[in-house]
């Protein structure tokens, strides 16, 4: 994936992001627009708006992802949110954020041989 990236994206991994004043969140994964005057947020952590994608790689914090981190990311915009429930090794989710609304769809991602 980080080589299919333009320059104008950075895949960060583990780093937090600002959604408001009170939430710095830390998605396991997430995909943001470089800046072009600090372009790896050396002086400061990327803002909502700057923050394309994020994916939580779930295993025992599937309901927390599910609720409270879709929650927060959709009312901070967020326009991609995914969910991947490694213990169900069989299904992931995937979640459209558009104007403070969850608009939601699963994919069910079944494991190659």
């Amino acid at each position: 994936m980080r080589n299919s990236l333009n320059d104008d994206f950075l895949l960060r991994e583990e780093k937090p992001i600002v959604l408001d004043d009170y939430s710095l969140p830390i998605p396991d994964i997430s995909l943001v627009k470089q800046r072009p005057d600090d372009p790896y947020f050396v002086g400061s952590h990327p803002k909502a708006s700057e923050v394309s994608m994020v994916i939580e790689i779930s295993d025992s914090s599937y309901l927390r992802d599910r609720n409270v981190k879709l929650a927060a990311y959709a009312q901070a915009s967020i326009a991609e949110y995914w969910i991947v429930n490694v213990k169900k090794k069989l299904s992931g989710s995937v979640v459209q954020n558009r104007k403070h609304l969850n608009i939601q769809r699963s994919v069910f991602l079944r494991p190659t041989s």
